[in-house]
């Protein structure tokens, strides 16, 4: 999602990737290696996919610490989304007297958290190796091996070509004019202009994610022999889409596609499903603290920087319902994005049976229950610019990297981490 720019115009070297908070925290320092797959560039529309290990559009990049050397070294989580909210607004204060005693240590955050990845320490043959896959060959002799090179084969050019480069939606969902603008009929007729034309002129969300191939049941028992032998130990990727497109989609020559132009341009939407939905009005959002405050049996638990110790952390914030995703485990950490590559969510807890799951937007301009629920109102907050009127200072992506890097600029931050873009500046306060 972002990267430092060096001066001198030098390639980047420390690039910055969102995902979760659960996920985060596996970056121990007793990892013994760690892989980023990618998947190239060069690939057409409308092919269809082995699993990442027998497929030549997934190149994988294996790094092994050597020397004393730990991953943690190179690869470290900056920021998680833990507390953000400030301590007069933090719904743990409204809790009746026996659950207040019982959670006293507790706190908030959202699912969301970012790792940076010094690919100039990494790709130090002195103290990390290196090795590159595709369809689980070692291709590493016959691979580009100079180091500026290297980064931008890995990050499929991110830093050069500035049509790749993500940007977060400065819009928030609760906002009644931009949630129309993704507000899916139930149904609606196909055979009336009107009604086509309102489809047509809807946002769409678009998520992709890696989940494990395990449970995937697209699969041939006969034609996919080889890859269902290994699939528990592989990865394979997963679109907020609708099975019926699957493998009905590359250009054949003398076939005409049985889907319309409109229909296959579009992603998905919100999902209406009732079990989560904390907004009467609008089917797709919830309020993650009051329908979702744990995912499991379990608070979530995060070890604190300062003393080691584990804390306890409720769920809170504005969450998405993305319609029909509900991948297996390792799908935790897809980006939520609009059709211009916005983002505008971080999907962490999927539910099958619901064919929905929970995704953690950035962005929230509060609600205002009136009562409700006591004196709990959603906060206002933004993770990766801060700023909302309800947020604690220093819990943003931006306000992390500014006490990191003073005086550096990013892609995300052309001007500095001091400069806030107009466009994400809170212009009201909570509703």
């Amino acid at each position: 999602m972002d990267y430092l720019t060096e001066n001198g115009g030098k390639k980047p070297t420390k690039f910055y990737f969102g995902t979760n908070s659960h996920v985060a925290k596996a970056l121990k320092d007793d990892l013994l290696s760690v892989s980023l797959t990618r998947l190239n560039s060069n690939i057409s529309v409308g092919q269809t996919f082995n699993l990442n290990g027998y497929d030549k559009n997934f190149t994988k990049f294996v790094f092994t610490p050597k020397n004393s050397k730990k991953i943690s070294d190179a690869i470290t989580t900056i920021f998680h989304a833990t507390d953000f909210i400030k301590e007069d607004k933090n719904p743990l204060k409204f809790l009746e007297p026996t659950q207040m005693k019982k959670y006293g240590d507790a706190g908030i955050f959202a699912d969301f958290a970012v790792i940076e990845v010094d690919f100039a320490k990494l790709l130090n043959d002195s103290e990390y190796t290196h090795t590159v896959w595709s369809e689980s060959k070692e291709i590493t002799s016959s691979y580009e091996n100079k180091q500026e090179e290297l980064i931008s084969k890995i990050t499929n050019d991110y830093a050069s070509d500035n049509s790749k480069k993500v940007q977060f939606v400065s819009d928030s969902l609760l906002d009644e004019a931009y949630y129309k603008k993704y507000d899916r009929k139930l149904d609606f007729d196909k055979t009336k202009s009107d009604e086509v034309e309102a489809y047509k002129k809807l946002e769409s969300l678009y998520i992709v994610g890696y989940p494990t191939a395990n449970e995937d049941y697209y699969l041939d028992q006969y034609e996919d022999h080889t890859q269902l032998s290994t699939k528990k130990y592989d990865f394979s990727l997963w679109v907020n889409s609708e099975s019926k497109y699957y493998k009905k989609l590359a250009n054949k020559e003398g076939y005409t596609s049985s889907f319309s132009k409109e229909e296959l341009e579009k992603g998905n939407f919100l999902s209406y499903q009732i079990g989560y939905r904390s907004f009467i009005d609008k089917p797709g959002l919830t309020d993650g603290f009051l329908a979702a405050h744990r995912v499991g049996k379990k608070l979530y638990t995060l070890n604190e920087k300062n003393n080691g110790q584990s804390k306890k952390y409720f769920n809170y914030g504005l969450e998405i319902l993305p319609r029909f995703y509900a991948p297996a485990g390792g799908a935790s950490g897809s980006s939520v994005r609009t059709k211009d590559n916005k983002l505008l969510a971080v999907y962490h807890a999927a539910n099958n049976i619901a064919k929905t799951g929970l995704a953690a937007t950035f962005r929230s301009n509060g609600y205002n229950y009136k009562g409700l629920f006591g004196s709990y109102n959603l906060g206002q907050y933004d993770l990766i610019y801060g700023g909302g009127s309800d947020q604690a200072s220093g819990k943003s992506y931006r306000e992390v990297m500014k006490v990191k890097y003073s005086n550096a600029k990013s892609a995300l931050f052309s001007k500095g981490f001091d400069d806030v873009p107009e466009e994400f500046k809170f212009k009201t306060q909570a509703k």
